[in-house]
């Protein structure tokens, strides 16, 4: 979880605010180390990867290739791969497919990820 305060409404944080925790979650994926980051919404996919992502072309992506879009962390970490919130303002089948997407594909002997900030690296994601 990338904003670690609790807040009183399920409004958006503002982009400073949330880019205010990002040193502190990649010393938390440093200790962790996980295969893929689920980075759930625009704004932490966004931020993680230094890529401007819209929702809707990672699920055209997925429609599209079968494949969920991955990402590399702008600071040369794990893979990233963007995912709306499963509840609340977000939108549950779509996380479900795109997490099942991943799920598929990890378990896939031999399976490869496209890495979305290599294959198109000058694509506007918004």
């Amino acid at each position: 979880n990338l904003v670690k305060a609790t807040r009183t409404t399920s409004a958006m944080p503002a982009v400073k605010f949330a880019r205010s925790y990002l040193e502190l979650l990649r010393a938390e994926l440093d200790i962790v180390q996980p295969r893929y980051v689920i980075a759930m919404g625009g704004l932490v996919s966004s931020l993680l990867t230094g890529h401007h992502i819209r929702m809707g072309d990672v699920c055209d992506r997925l429609e599209t290739t079968g494949q969920p879009a991955v990402f590399r962390d702008a600071d040369g970490g794990g893979a990233v791969v963007p995912c709306y919130f499963p509840c609340g303002r977000g939108e549950p089948a779509k996380a479900k497919e795109i997490i099942s997407a991943l799920a598929r594909q990890a378990q896939t002997a031999g399976s490869h990820l496209t890495d979305e900030s290599r294959t198109h690296p000058d694509r506007n994601y918004g």
